[in-house]
């Protein structure tokens, strides 16, 4: 993709602010989609969590006078290591994105740079595209709405 956006950048064909959008655009809808899978792809624990009612409950029944009360701990073991362990999921995951989202933003810093090199003498002259902010918040904000697009495609919005 690296590659693509930089031709991209190099062609004189497209204007230059079109090539910074576009390469804002499809960093943030690739780190967008890479996100929802894996937020897809968490495990559901509520197959886990009946299992275990079932199984526990059955055997602490048969457990004379003392059984329901064995049944109804039983689950509320069962329900505290299901939270926790989404819990602990949904850390990992917020974990990984936060990451992703510093290597994306060193991308995105990267590809700015290149764009600024390859196009300083047009961005001088326009309105917020400047190397000291402008060609970040153009980027940022074209990754930003890339980020929209995917949710929006993939029905998360």
């Amino acid at each position: 993709m690296n590659y693509a956006i930089m031709d991209d950048i190099h062609d004189p064909l497209r204007r230059p602010e079109d090539t910074l959008h576009a390469a804002g655009s499809a960093v943030g809808f690739m780190e967008e989609g890479r996100y929802l899978a894996l937020k897809g792809n968490q495990h559901d624990y509520t197959w886990d969590k009946a299992w275990s009612y079932h199984l526990t409950g059955g055997m602490l029944n048969f457990v004379p006078v003392y059984g329901d009360a064995l049944q109804r701990g039983a689950d509320a073991i069962t329900s505290a290591w299901i939270m926790d362990e989404q819990q602990h999921q949904a850390d990992k995951l917020t974990s990984d994105s936060q990451a992703t989202f510093h290597h994306r933003q060193n991308q995105l810093n990267a590809i700015a740079h290149q764009w600024y090199a390859t196009n300083s003498q047009w961005a001088d002259t326009h309105t917020d595209y400047s190397h000291d902010q402008g060609m970040y918040d153009q980027i940022n904000g074209s990754a930003n709405d890339g980020n929209a697009r995917a949710r929006g495609r993939a029905g998360a919005q």
